[in-house]
């Protein structure tokens, strides 16, 4: 399931995009289509749940459900998800954290550089733990 506000339709398409033809049935966008409360009921009812920095990923932590949160240009020093079933990842600068909303080197390589192996590696040892 893809959550998110109306500002993250586009990326939403090209995520769906992304996902092979014969998957896509599986996958549910309700991207810019859910309130702050289904959101809320959405998330307690996931798995897993993979997400950003964001006011949602406090959300998903508060449900329990095991989470992977991924940090950008900040910094889950500061704004961690408080959770014992949440990973936080990174792809380590030298220029992180820099907390700009675009990056100033023109390459967000703390997110870009992300795997999605190190991602769902990371979701699926949660995943297994919480069973």
């Amino acid at each position: 399931m893809l959550m998110g506000s109306p500002n993250d339709i586009a990326d939403a398409k090209q995520i769906v995009e992304a996902v092979p033809q014969a998957h896509r049935q599986d996958l549910v966008n309700c991207v810019g289509e859910t309130s702050i409360p289904d959101a809320i009921d959405l998330l307690g009812a996931c798995q897993g749940v993979v997400t950003n920095d964001s006011g949602l990923m406090h959300v998903a932590a508060a449900t329990g459900r095991p989470l992977v949160a991924l940090f950008g240009p900040s910094s889950p020093e500061h704004t961690p998800p408080l959770s014992d079933h949440a990973v936080t990842l990174t792809h380590p600068m030298i220029c992180h954290p820099c907390f700009q909303r675009e990056c100033p080197l023109k390459h967000q390589a703390c997110l870009s550089e992300l795997q999605v192996d190190e991602v769902i590696g990371a979701l699926n040892a949660l995943l297994e733990f919480s069973h």
